[in-house]
């Protein structure tokens, strides 16, 4: 007869190899690593100063441009007028009387002399205007007067000769300076100096350019050298040309 046990019971199925008898435990979950948190960015303003930069860097191409702008219409203007320069010289100077006098052991001085400058206009497209002319004349230090020359317009391609009668009377001098003129003028050797100031404006059809001044300075003027085609050496300072 068979056991009543052998039928009750069921026997447990014997365990794989390798199997862990401990309890099973619950699975790990992974490690969260944890970020510092940063706020979300604020929009930035644009600064002013990106502004003022760029209108800086317009504003100096702007003024580059302008420059090479007029730099060019200079270029054009001179290519097309050529202009030229006013010429000076003394055409002619004569005495119309020269005596040194002595009285009270001192000398004086009469002098008449007129001179004769040239202004020649070479230009074919504009002419000049001169006002405010006047002319000195000097024997070494010694003055022998100073004259004015009225306003006038001067065409293009234009010669016009200026006088400037230029006097003393019984003027005081240094015994030797007044007693070497007169030797040096009775020898036709007295050699004179000429200072010649004025202001000249440039005309173009109704247009006119603002006042230039300038200044003539001759040395070595001397009639006998002059009527022998020897031209006294002078020299022109045109302030602006």
């Amino acid at each position: 007869m068979a056991d009543p046990k052998s039928h009750g019971s069921v026997m447990p199925l014997p365990k794989p190899p390798g199997h862990d008898a401990r309890s099973p435990t619950a699975p790990q979950r992974p490690m969260q690593v944890s970020f510092p948190t940063h706020s979300p960015n604020k929009p930035r303003k644009k600064k002013p100063r990106r502004c003022c930069c760029s209108c800086c860097l317009w504003i100096c191409v702007l003024l580059l441009v302008l420059i090479l702008f007029l730099c060019l219409v200079g270029f054009a203007v001179f290519v097309y007028f050529r202009p030229t320069p006013p010429k000076f010289k003394v055409e002619t100077l004569k005495f119309k009387q020269f005596s040194v006098e002595s009285r009270s052991q001192q000398l004086y001085l009469t002098s008449n002399v007129q001179l004769f400058v040239e202004a020649l206009n070479k230009n074919d497209r504009f002419g000049f205007s001169y006002d405010h002319l006047s002319a000195l004349v000097f024997a070494n230090d010694v003055s022998l007067g100073g004259a004015s020359f009225p306003r006038f317009l001067q065409p293009r391609k234009n010669t016009t000769v200026m006088n400037f009668p230029a006097s003393v009377m019984g003027s005081l001098v240094d015994n030797a300076e007044g007693k070497e003129m007169e030797s040096k003028y009775k020898a036709k050797q007295l050699d004179l100096n000429v200072e010649l100031r004025g202001n000249l404006r440039i005309i173009f059809r109704r247009w006119s350019s603002g006042k230039l001044e300038f200044q003539l300075w001759c040395e070595g003027v001397n009639q006998h050298k002059i009527s022998m085609g020897m031209e006294p050496q002078c020299k022109v300072k045109l302030f602006g040309w």
